[in-house]
């Protein structure tokens, strides 16, 4: 144990922010999405997912980038910066209006955000944190990945069903700065 905290509120404090996740917010929810974005704009499942897509491949394009930046400022410095910013992207996909090519930059920033609020700087925290019981720790942290993918589509889906989609774009956004915002600032310490 490194100073007075023990390092399970670590852990705990990465499970709860890996619930909120890049990964679990869009992976898990997107599916959602696509009937409703496709009745509103006439778009063809493939351009919708096209979003989703270009999501993906620039989170992972910018994950080297992150590497070095956890290497430099540190995970939680570079958490209480993307974790936020990735709230706000996933916020502004709410004002997506009928351009597709709006839709497509609006996704691909919150594949660049999402990339810091992705498991990698979890991951960093708590190894840096165990030596012992390492295992242990990460599967307790990454917990907060299944968590969220079983709670998110729920949270999704109830928006959706009673508001519309882009209010459980902006449900989502809120929950993130809720629940991984907190975690982040109140539990992670390097």
């Amino acid at each position: 144990m490194k100073g007075n905290r023990s390092p399970w509120w670590i852990v705990a404090g990465c499970t709860l922010a890996l619930a909120t996740s890049s990964g679990v917010i869009m992976a898990f929810t997107f599916s959602l999405f696509i009937e409703p974005l496709t009745n509103e704009f006439g778009w063809s499942r493939a351009t919708v997912s096209l979003g989703f897509s270009m999501a993906a491949l620039l989170t992972a394009a910018t994950a080297p980038l992150l590497g070095r930046l956890l290497d430099r400022v540190g995970a939680r410095r570079t958490l209480l910066f993307a974790v936020p910013a990735y709230a706000l992207c996933v916020v502004l996909l709410a004002a997506t209006p009928p351009q597709a090519a709006v839709f497509f930059l609006l996704f691909a920033l919150a594949g660049v955000a999402g990339a810091g609020h992705s498991p990698i700087a979890y991951v960093t925290l708590v190894s840096g944190w165990f030596d012992a019981r390492r295992g242990l720790a990460l599967g307790l942290a990454m917990s907060g990945i299944g968590i969220g993918a079983a709670l998110m589509p729920q949270l999704a889906g109830f928006i959706i069903e009673r508001h519309g989609w882009r209010a459980a774009y902006v449900g989502l956004g809120a929950t993130i700065f809720v629940v991984g915002l907190p975690a982040v600032a109140l539990l992670l310490r390097e």
